[in-house]
């Protein structure tokens, strides 16, 4: 049984560890480009949350130039609220000044990701609109052209306007391929999250384009590509997963417990933080200082033995790292992917709009939990070779 001191211990550990993350992230900054009227609040929306951002909500930067600092997430948006007919020449000099103010300050306070988003409705392209694209290009900083209000145009009209920007694409290559930074939506993206495919792509193409230092934050912030997070989640685990074996693996007798019991909260914070963890960490917090930490200290209880086999000289020392090694790892990698997989459920509930199935996953965290951290640990103890 888990004492009093160990949940109190436990709990302490995780709080610590959300307050690293929160101290240690590092935010993207994206500079939102396009007309009154194309859709770009709508686009906000839909990628980070109904209601993130409101009409006129931002904080002036410039004349031209609006700051967006999103609630609850670890992203900054810049919008162009002064894009008007009549004001084009001024609008130009005013962004391409920001951006080259931007840019001679530290990494994290520049320009890291363009969305120009350009109105489909005409079925064309401005000169304006493409004489601006290929400056933006110029600056140095991906630029994703998201065409949005495409459900009024057809596949020819979409192939036309991509061929002003770039006379050598196609609408397969503009649209199709997964590295092009074309993209379009409509409104049905608003009422089915399984018509989301072009606003994921959206977030793909910036997780490949951003600094690796800036993906996790911009990747929890996201709330329409959920297998982006799981991928993200992955990799966390397989990081932990490799230090743990290594831990298991030490020489030093009964070392091993507490560095994994303190290794896993990082790892869980991180992955709770991929999923929105501000929304959950209340509940997990509560429940790995509880059952699931009862899980993790049962489990490396099992590696006593092999404690006691590295007091024995010689080939004990190794026999017993060996044994300690597999467990490490099996019981990080079921932790890590049982919280992956719970918090991927959950999301995925909430973004198809299944309330009722989202609170079911909630109200069995613990049971849901404990069948999916048995089914990994069987699963990695096995492909290590068995316990």
């Amino acid at each position: 049984m888990i004492t009093a001191d160990s949940q109190e211990q436990i709990s302490s550990k995780f709080e610590e560890e959300f307050k690293k993350i929160e101290a240690e992230v590092k935010r993207p900054n994206i500079l939102i480009v396009g007309g009154t009227g194309v859709g770009k609040s709508t686009i906000v929306n839909q990628i980070f949350g109904e209601g993130t951002v409101a009409v006129g909500e931002g904080m002036p930067v410039t004349k031209e130039i609006e700051k967006i600092d999103l609630p609850g997430r670890d992203v900054t948006l810049f919008d162009t609220v002064g894009f008007e007919i009549g004001k084009d020449q001024k609008f130009q000099s005013e962004i391409f000044d920001f951006i080259g103010k931007r840019n001679e300050k530290p990494v994290e306070e520049q320009i890291h990701l363009i969305w120009h988003v350009i109105s489909a409705s005409s079925a064309r392209i401005t000169t304006y609109d493409k004489e601006l694209n290929q400056k933006l290009q110029e600056s140095r900083i991906p630029v994703a052209l998201i065409f949005s209000k495409c459900d009024e145009v057809n596949e020819d009209d979409l192939e036309a306007m991509v061929k002003v920007i770039n006379p050598n694409s196609n609408f397969n290559d503009a649209f199709v391929s997964n590295n092009s930074p074309f993209f379009t939506t409509d409104h049905k993206e608003q009422l089915e999250a399984e018509e989301n495919l072009s606003l994921s792509k959206v977030v793909e193409w910036s997780i490949k384009n951003l600094p690796a230092s800036l993906e996790l934050a911009f990747i929890s912030a996201q709330m329409i590509n959920i297998e982006a997070k799981r991928q993200k989640a992955n990799s966390i685990i397989n990081q932990h997963t490799a230090g743990n074996a290594l831990i298991g693996g030490s020489p030093i007798p009964f070392s091993d417990a507490p560095v994994l019991i303190a290794s896993q909260a990082g790892m869980i914070a991180r992955i709770l933080y991929v999923y929105d963890f501000e929304n959950y960490k209340q509940i997990a917090t509560g429940f790995m200082a509880s059952s699931g930490a009862s899980l993790v200290i049962s489990n490396i209880g099992r590696s006593i033995a092999g404690n006691l086999l590295k007091l024995i000289p010689g080939v004990g020392t190794v026999i017993g790292g060996l044994i300690n090694a597999v467990i490490a790892s099996a019981i990080t990698y079921a932790m890590g992917k049982a919280t992956s997989e719970v918090m991927f459920k959950l999301n995925t509930q909430i973004l198809n709009g299944e309330i009722e199935k989202a609170n079911d996953i909630i109200e069995n965290f613990e049971s849901l939990f404990a069948e999916l951290f048995s089914q990994f640990f069987k699963l990695k103890a096995k492909n290590n070779g068995g316990i």
